[in-house]
């Protein structure tokens, strides 16, 4: 077996034996938003013609996991019948989600393929459906590291994200979150080799139909059209293409973009005006406020570690040495980065810093300022892309001439994991 392929299969082993961790310890309904989204699931996979009958059952199963303990608030005294029907500080996260787009429908449609119909059947099997998709995305950042500086750069990449303790959790929640994050995995995979030069016609299609799946999927993935955008822009002034050739593939690309999301529109009709609704407010709140500095806080605190709904958080020292670790990986990039020249530069050191700042000015602007919260898992989209960024820091310039290094900095990040784990996420749960 070639060494690509064996570094991809332990990747993809560690990550699936993290999920599965995760799928063991983390109880029903105790990922964020999972109720509301395995409302429209269930209410498409069973093909329910009252939605109000899906709530109630879905309330009456967290009412029997303890959701209102778990959530440190008291439980109802009678079985509530609706998501309203708990107390404010419950009932004020439930809102029904956008759609049903692509997402709810794929998901529908293997769980009848499955033939899962009890409810918590259902929710762990989209939890597992979340999770391939975590694993893929690993796989993704892999493959995209060793593209950009080689097997060791693409090894770390890799195994970091594999070894990321609040990713794990995001990649086994029974929401769209997922599918999302290996949309952003892939769109950046496409985007990296056009801007290389590797056949950027067609990888750019792929970063394309990556972008607008996401966007169908839910409103989170509405950034990654703005960098497909980008992306494309760059490319054509790249690699000169101007004049009849540059307007006939910008049409044809814009073209075949807005075909395939009027058809896909067509079919999946909400998404239309949820990404209205989403974008709507933007226009209108565009000045940035002091609160930059809280927002940025929180951001990076639920970004590394939050388990529950925000309920059980990271140790300060943790989030400490987590940001020192950053800090530091930052200063060290520098020498590396400046080493980098032309399009290797432009993939693995301007375009990941692009993505990033779009996706954290989306957030800022599409939810903390519209009080929608700014929960780190937003982050992830460009989960691959930020990934790459902290591994120049940690490759710097003494990674490649020692022997073992990925392998001893793999070691220290799961050290982290693990503590993360043994602190926070099992104990918490398993009280």
């Amino acid at each position: 077996m070639a060494t690509s392929s064996r570094l991809i299969v332990l990747a993809s082993t560690l990550a699936a034996l993290r999920f599965t961790l995760a799928l063991l310890v983390v109880p029903a309904w105790q990922n964020p938003d999972e109720p509301q989204h395995m409302l429209v699931v269930r209410s498409l996979a069973t093909r329910a013609t009252d939605a109000r009958v899906v709530e109630r059952e879905i309330v009456r199963s967290m009412y029997e996991h303890e959701w209102w303990e778990r959530y440190r608030v008291a439980s109802p005294a009678a079985i509530p019948e609706t998501f309203a029907d708990g107390p404010d500080k419950v009932a004020g996260h439930f809102g029904k989600p956008e759609g049903p787009g692509l997402y709810y429908h794929m998901a529908a449609a293997l769980l009848r393929t499955a033939g899962a119909t009890d409810l918590v059947s259902q929710l762990f099997g989209v939890r597992v459906l979340s999770a391939v998709c975590g694993v893929l995305t690993v796989v993704v950042a892999l493959v995209t590291g060793r593209l950009l500086m080689g097997a060791a750069f693409g090894t770390l990449v890799g195994g970091l994200l594999a070894l990321h303790p609040q990713f794990a959790l995001v990649a086994t929640s029974a929401t769209p979150d997922a599918f999302i994050n290996l949309c952003g995995a892939i769109l950046f995979l496409g985007a990296v080799q056009a801007i290389r030069g590797h056949r950027p016609l067609m990888w750019m299609t792929v970063a394309l139909v990556a972008a607008v799946s996401a966007v169908l999927a839910r409103r989170l993935g509405l950034p990654l059209l703005a960098m497909a955008g980008l992306t494309s822009a760059f490319v054509l002034g790249r690699f000169a293409l101007r004049g009849w050739r540059a307007a006939l593939v910008v049409a044809g690309l814009l073209g075949g973009a807005v075909l395939g999301m009027a058809f896909l529109a067509w079919v999946f009709g909400g998404t239309v005006a949820s990404v209205y609704s989403a974008a709507l407010p933007l226009l209108t709140k565009w000045a940035p406020e002091a609160a930059a500095g809280p927002f940025l806080t929180g951001l990076f605190h639920s970004a590394w570690l939050a388990a529950g709904w925000l309920t059980l958080p990271a140790p300060s020292a943790w989030i400490a040495a987590v940001l020192a670790g950053v800090v530091v990986c930052g200063f060290s990039a520098l020498p590396r980065v400046w080493q980098l020249q032309g399009q290797t530069r432009s993939a693995a050191v301007t375009l990941p810093i692009a993505f990033v700042l779009v996706q954290a000015c989306a957030i800022y602007w599409g939810y903390y300022r519209n009080g929608l919260g700014a929960q780190g898992r937003y982050l992830f989209p460009v989960i691959v892309p930020f990934m790459v960024l902290l591994s120049h820091g940690a490759y710097s310039n003494w990674m490649p001439r020692v022997a073992g290094a990925p392998v001893v900095l793999l070691v220290l990040a799961w050290l982290f994991d693990a503590s993360a784990w043994a602190s926070v996420v099992v104990p918490g749960f398993l009280d």
